[in-house]
C-alpha cells in the first residue's frame, strides 16, 4: 500500500516548485510538475491540508503565469510554515493578524494577504468547501501607514527660496518650483509638466495640471505670505 502524502512532504514539494518557477524553460518545469505532483496528489487523502495545498498548486501552476503562481504559493506556504498545527479550514483572525503585523513592507503584506485570500477563494469556489472565516479574509486590508510629517514654517520656506535664488543656474526655475510645491501643493511630476499654457490669468490665477492617472484638475491661486 502506498504511503500517504503528509503536509510536510507536500510543503517541501511546493517549495521546490516555487524555486523552479524562476526558470523560463516551460518544458523543464512541466516534467517536474506533472509527474511528481500528480503522484503526490494521488497519495494525499481527500480533504486534508496536504491535498488542498497540492490541488491548489496544480491549479495555479497550470493556469496562472509563473510569477503569479510563485507569489501565490509563497504566501500560502509561509503561512502554513508559521502555523503548522492550524488546519487551513481554521485560518482566521489570528492568521490574518500575523500577515498584517509582519515586519514587512506594505506591498509585501498585500501580496501575502492576496495569496492566502485567493487560496481560500479557490477552496470555496472550485472545491466547494466552506470556510468559516471567509468573510474575515475578504474584508482584510493592508492600510497605508501614516508618517509624521514636519511642515515648513514661512521663515524656513523664505530661507529655502533665498538659497535657491542665489544659485546662478536654474535659480529662478527652482524658486518657482518650490513655491508651486509649498503653496499650491503640486507634485514633482505635475510641476515638471507645467507650461505657460496651463496658467490661466483672470481675476485670479488658476493652474491646470495633469495629476495621477493622467487626470486633469484646476487649482486656484493660493495665498502666499507677504514675507515670501
Amino acid at each position: 500500500m502506498a504511503k500517504e502524502t503528509t503536509l510536510e512532504e507536500a510543503l517541501l514539494m511546493v517549495e521546490q516548485i516555487i524555486v523552479s518557477l524562476r526558470q523560463t524553460d516551460k518544458i523543464q518545469r512541466s516534467q517536474y510538475y506533472w509527474l511528481n505532483l500528480r503522484i503526490a496528489l494521488s497519495h494525499a487523502p481527500t480533504g486534508t491540508d496536504a491535498w488542498l495545498l497540492l490541488t491548489y498548486t496544480y491549479y495555479v501552476v497550470r493556469y496562472k503565469k509563473p510569477i503569479t503562481a510563485k507569489e501565490r504559493l509563497l504566501g500560502v506556504t509561509q503561512l502554513l510554515r508559521r502555523f503548522p498545527r492550524v488546519h487551513i479550514a481554521d485560518w482566521g483572525p489570528e492568521e490574518i493578524a500575523a500577515i498584517l503585523n509582519a515586519n514587512q513592507s506594505d506591498s509585501t503584506k498585500r501580496c501575502r494577504l492576496s495569496a492566502c485570500t485567493s487560496f481560500i477563494r479557490y477552496i470555496r469556489g472550485k472545491l466547494k468547501i466552506e470556510h468559516r472565516h471567509w468573510h474575515a479574509w475578504r474584508r482584510a486590508r493592508v492600510y497605508k501607514q501614516l508618517h509624521n510629517v514636519e511642515i515648513l514654517l514661512a521663515s524656513e520656506i523664505q530661507q529655502l527660496l533665498r538659497y535657491l535664488g542665489q544659485r546662478s543656474r536654474h535659480g529662478a526655475a527652482l524658486m518657482i518650483a518650490a513655491i508651486l510645491a509649498a503653496f499650491w501643493g503640486l507634485r514633482a511630476r505635475e510641476i515638471a509638466h507645467l507650461t505657460l499654457g496651463d496658467v490661466i490669468v483672470g481675476s485670479s490665477i488658476t493652474l491646470i495640471v495633469r495629476g495621477k492617472g493622467d487626470k486633469w484638475r484646476q487649482i486656484p491661486a493660493m495665498h502666499i505670505p507677504e514675507e515670501i
